[in-house]
């Protein structure tokens, strides 16, 4: 009963792990952000940010990537209490094709 070791094997679990990580850096980043507006500019950032992960990452992509990216977005759509859900994600998802497509043209390396 005692013999078994109870430490988290992050081999394994590395993504739940990084989710709720993302999570609570989503809601500490839209928490802290003053106004709507600035909460626009992080959560397109953000997007650009995720984007060029996922054109980096495009060859091998799982679904730990989209779970991970997910969390952030949860974590930060619930922290921004003031401002539009909706257009919070719309940010974030226009953030993230304009990046990618950026990158797929060649126009950022």
């Amino acid at each position: 009963m005692f013999g078994k070791k109870s430490a988290i094997d992050l081999a394994t679990t590395w993504v739940e792990v990084v989710f709720i990580i993302l999570l609570v850096v989503g809601l500490l980043l839209s928490v802290t952000a003053a106004n709507a507006y600035l909460n626009f500019i992080i959560i397109f950032l953000c997007g650009l940010l995720f984007g060029r992960l996922l054109y980096q990452e495009r060859r091998n992509l799982k679904l730990a990537f989209y779970l991970v990216v997910f969390g952030f977005l949860v974590g930060y759509v619930v922290g921004s209490y003031y401002t539009n859900k909706t257009l919070v994600t719309l940010f974030f998802v226009i953030g993230i094709t304009a990046s990618y497509y950026a990158h797929f043209k060649k126009i950022i390396e």
